[in-house]
């Protein structure tokens, strides 16, 4: 039997590799004989610059740039040298994890430094810049990326605006910087996305997405209202409406930047992926697929990387079955199309004890071994 394992991050427990090798570990017990395959995956978010490194056979390439808060930070991104294609992830110059809890406040966090690293990767002759949308500590509307890259977002007195989330309610008009506007003109843009959320509204950025990233109630309104303001601006430059166009609102407003200014494409992060001639032979020989991620629910078939591998499966004739650290409207996730779902934590398990790294190995481990030990029956 040959077993493909791709998993998705166990966020702020596992990595893609970490929580892939946790479940090799349980499918030997399982299938001691099995040739078992383990490749890691993201759909946009952290750990998308492994996953594309290691299967798009890209080196990585170190920079200097500011993080969220403007703090000089060493970063990379992943250089496909041979296609002249870069892989940018904006989890890692503007990711919530890389804050500390009490930094975290969209009002004041900046997507400048992934700005800083695509022009990196501009400069070392890249073509294609994939970015990934997930992860992100930002809802500046893509202000501080275009910042970087030429950019001049001003207010209704002509002040230099630096492209915060506090700074969207106050854009009048915003200036190209025509010498960058030539260099960026055959550059092709692709935004790794599974989030199809507009830019403001009940469905949008902030609204969704930044109490998670440190918002309070009141700055959601604020941050919403200033995303409403700035679209007006971004769509009356660009010519069409951008607000509503989906993924727009992915990382804090980041993919309304990219769809308006960068003429991005989006496309599905983990379908991306699965494009690469790594994954298509490891699909090919496969037998099984196993996957996860820290919570399957009905949110997992928007996008995610359990629902990529679960289409690419019921293409081959593959059964694909997952576990996850639980696993909530059971049977909606259920209609998905799973061969067969577990949960890796024990029911009553404590949440903080099921985080630990070392605790959700271990029951993810368990987990596995269970699941194909009852399938082998």
């Amino acid at each position: 039997m040959n077993i493909l394992i791709a998993t998705d991050s166990y966020k702020g427990c596992l990595s893609s590799a970490e929580a892939g090798a946790a479940m090799a570990e349980g499918a030997a017990k399982a299938f001691p004989h099995a040739m078992i395959e383990v490749l890691p995956v993201s759909d946009g978010g952290e750990g998308m610059l492994d996953a594309f490194s290691s299967c798009a056979h890209a080196e990585m390439v170190d920079v200097r740039v500011h993080d969220a808060l403007m703090r000089p930070l060493t970063t990379c991104f992943a250089w496909q040298r041979s296609v002249s294609t870069a892989f940018v992830e904006t989890a890692l110059a503007a990711g919530l994890t890389q804050l500390e809890p009490e930094e975290r406040n969209p009002m004041l966090t900046t997507t400048y430094g992934t700005g800083e690293t695509v022009k990196a990767a501009l400069a070392a002759g890249a073509t294609t810049v994939v970015i990934g949308l997930g992860g992100s500590s930002t809802n500046d509307g893509g202000m501080g990326f275009a910042s970087a890259l030429g950019y001049r977002f001003v207010d209704d007195k002509g002040r230099v605006l630096e492209g915060r989330g506090c700074d969207l309610e106050k854009v009048a008009c915003l200036f190209p910087d025509r010498g960058m506007q030539k260099r960026l003109a055959g550059v092709r843009f692709v935004a790794a996305c599974d989030v199809a959320s507009p830019l403001y509204g009940k469905q949008g950025a902030a609204w969704v997405f930044a109490a998670q990233k440190g918002a309070s109630a009141r700055q959601v309104e604020k941050l919403d209202d200033g995303l409403k303001h700035y679209d007006e601006v971004l769509s009356r430059y660009c010519g069409k409406e951008i607000g509503r166009l989906p993924g727009s609102g992915a990382a804090g407003g980041l993919g309304a930047a990219l769809l308006g200014l960068f003429h991005a494409e989006m496309e599905s992060g983990i379908r991306l992926l699965l494009q690469t001639d790594c994954f298509r032979i490891a699909l090919e020989r496969a037998d099984l697929i196993l996957t996860g991620e820290g919570c399957l629910d009905v949110q997992t078939s928007m996008g995610k990387v359990a629902s990529g591998l679960l289409e690419e499966g019921r293409k081959r004739g593959i059964p694909v079955c997952a576990v996850a650290g639980c696993v909530k409207n059971r049977r909606e996730v259920e209609r998905m199309g799973f061969h067969t779902v577990w949960a890796a934590s024990p029911e009553g398990m404590p949440h903080s004890m099921a985080m630990r790294p070392d605790v959700a190995k271990e029951n993810i481990c368990r987990a596995v071994a269970g699941m194909l030990s009852s399938l082998r029956e």
